[in-house]
């Protein structure tokens, strides 16, 4: 069957344009569950960006918690990232409410003395647009589905659809609306902020040796150093390969041919774990409940009718089944 392809104009498929239809609101569907994958969490590296911006390092050096509790912190990450994608739309409000008020909480001076805020509009769009990118640059090299300029806008839509209300009310400090806008503002965030900072300085220790969990079972201890080697070089890798350059140079990662032949082979398997592995193994746990439950809802909805108006087929078929018993002297001869 051929593909049908959507019609509408980029202004079309932006924030502010109309509910989608067609082509653009199957990849939209096909965009907003890939974001459920576990496989997206192989990226993660990639947010090292985040801590390329002074407010962000220095806010995150004020609390301490990624130098000294990392696995609890990015789990806890993951979980209000599931809370918010996948919760109900009154879940989605609340723990977006409670972001903005907790990190309105975090401010200060920093290192070197300046003023920091968490809630500064540069660092929250950073912050913004780097999870953003974490989704949209991991899913060719996870799916093996190339993306288009089309493409681009929806995948922005789908992000914004659920975290947009984190956007500060001004055109000027408020979040990109588009993926065009969202590109020239992450650019310019590039050459004018991000630069080697205090959060980098702990991010490259946390890779080369990462910590083992509190609850580690005993008998994989002594393996974890060649445990956790392993795991960081294909974090660091997977993250950095979907990175700008400029982000790669200032971390300080090497992009060479043993890295490039390395990432070259988890894009064959990627693809492969991501089409193959069941739905119940390769989605994050919320992910995987709101799935089962549209499919339900589908499911119950496809035995409903769409008219409670006679059907034609069923009286033809009661008035002939009357006309034979009357014939028969079985009922009376009235009126049908």
């Amino acid at each position: 069957m051929a593909q049908s392809i959507s019609t509408a104009s980029p202004t079309d498929i932006t924030v502010d344009g109309p509910p989608l239809e067609g082509h653009a609101q199957k990849r939209y569907e096909q965009f907003r569950w890939f974001c459920g994958s576990r496989l997206v969490g192989l990226f993660a590296a990639a947010y090292v960006d985040q801590g390329m911006q002074h407010d962000v390092s220095d806010a995150t050096w004020a609390t301490g918690r990624y130098e000294n509790r990392p696995l609890e912190r990015n789990m806890r990450t993951l979980a209000a990232g599931q809370l918010v994608m996948w919760g109900d739309a009154e879940v989605n409000a609340r723990h977006l409410d409670r972001l903005k008020t907790l990190h309105r909480e975090v401010k200060g001076k920093g290192r070197d003395g300046r003023p920091y805020s968490a809630y500064s509009p540069r660092a929250w769009n950073l912050v913004y647009l780097s999870m953003f990118l974490l989704y949209r640059n991991s899913y060719t090299p996870i799916t093996g589905d190339p993306l288009t300029d089309e493409d681009n806008e929806i995948f922005y839509r789908v992000v914004w659809d659920k975290m947009g209300s984190l956007s500060f009310s001004g055109r000027s400090s408020g979040l990109p609306r588009s993926y065009a806008e969202a590109m020239e503002y992450y650019q310019d965030l590039l050459d004018n902020e991000l630069t080697d900072t205090y959060m980098l300085e702990v991010g490259r220790k946390l890779f080369a040796t990462p910590p083992a969990p509190e609850d580690l079972p005993t008998a994989l201890r002594p393996v974890w150093p060649l445990i956790s080697r392993v795991a960081g070089e294909v974090a660091i890798t997977c993250g950095m390969a979907i990175s700008r350059p400029k982000v790669r140079d200032v971390f300080g990662f090497p992009f060479n041919k043993v890295r490039r032949i390395e990432y070259a082979i988890i894009c064959r398997v990627l693809p492969v774990l991501y089409h193959r592995l069941p739905k119940r193994i390769s989605m994050a746990p919320l992910a995987y409940n709101r799935w089962q439950y549209e499919q339900l809802v589908s499911d119950l909805e496809g035995t409903q009718l769409t008219s409670f108006r006679p059907d034609p087929e069923l009286v033809r078929g009661t008035h002939s089944m009357v006309q034979s018993l009357c014939g028969l002297g079985l009922v009376g001869r009235g009126p049908l």
